[in-house]
């Protein structure tokens, strides 16, 4: 055991062979603690599983984070050579960033391709949804956003964004189709912007076809306002034109 201030970390693990079993862990600060159980084989891929349970954990106690309040369960399996892993997460009644946060999740992939996601959070009023899978022949992976108050994520964004994007191909060279709106946005001292539209799909491949239609209206910033405008840029990133 050690333990500092409010702050106490225990740990129950033995070694059998290239078995590594950590029986019990718990890291307690604040009222809030941490625990669960692990096992790794250090052997071939070196499978591992992990489970985990958080009861009005403060991310804050444990290092730069913002405070809040995680009621949450967690379990993950996987290997560390030729990595692999799948994680299980579920969120409940608990805080963060001064606000409601809750969600649940699967997400199973390996260094090339995510399997699966199936993702859902919610931070208040805002929402991120996830599902599919990407890096695969075939694949796709849908996120989705409904954020009516960006304060929650950062305090200086005001206003409400929403929009979907479609990522698909591989990791080496992603592609994304997008259609996103956001509206009465500002951040700090940089301007702000009435409305925004912003519809296309792009690649980074050299040869991938890039189509995009921005349009804004009700820009300002310390130097300029403008009325309103559109940006269009067609072609790819090897040859593009705008207009």
């Amino acid at each position: 055991d050690l333990s500092e201030a409010d702050v106490r970390l225990a740990l129950a693990a033995e070694r059998k062979g290239d078995e590594v079993l950590i029986r019990h862990f718990n890291a307690a600060a604040r009222g809030g603690n941490a625990e669960g159980n692990a096992h790794v084989h250090l052997g071939g891929t070196m499978p591992f599983g992990v489970q985990a349970s958080f009861r009005g954990f403060d991310p804050s106690a444990w290092g730069d984070f913002p405070a809040g309040s995680i009621n949450a369960s967690l379990r993950a399996e996987g290997a560390v050579r030729e990595p692999s892993a799948r994680v299980e997460f579920a969120l409940a009644d608990s805080r963060w960033l001064g606000a409601p946060l809750a969600g649940k999740g699967v997400v199973a992939g390996t260094a090339q391709q995510v399997a699966k996601a199936d993702v859902q959070l919610a931070l208040g009023p805002n929402r991120l949804v996830a599902t599919g899978a990407f890096g695969g022949k075939g694949d796709s992976l849908m996120l989705e956003l409904d954020a009516p108050q960006l304060d929650l994520i950062d305090k200086q964004l005001r206003g409400r964004a929403r929009g979907t994007a479609t990522l698909s191909g591989t990791f080496q060279a992603p592609s994304i189709q997008v259609d996103a709106s956001g509206s009465n946005l500002s951040f700090g001292r940089y301007g702000s912007i009435a409305a925004v539209e912003l519809r296309g799909r792009a690649g980074l491949k050299a040869d991938a076809p890039m189509e995009v239609r921005a349009t804004l209206s009700g820009v300002t910033t310390p130097q300029v306002a403008l009325g309103s405008g559109r940006m269009p840029v067609d072609g790819g990133l090897s040859a593009h034109e705008a207009s």
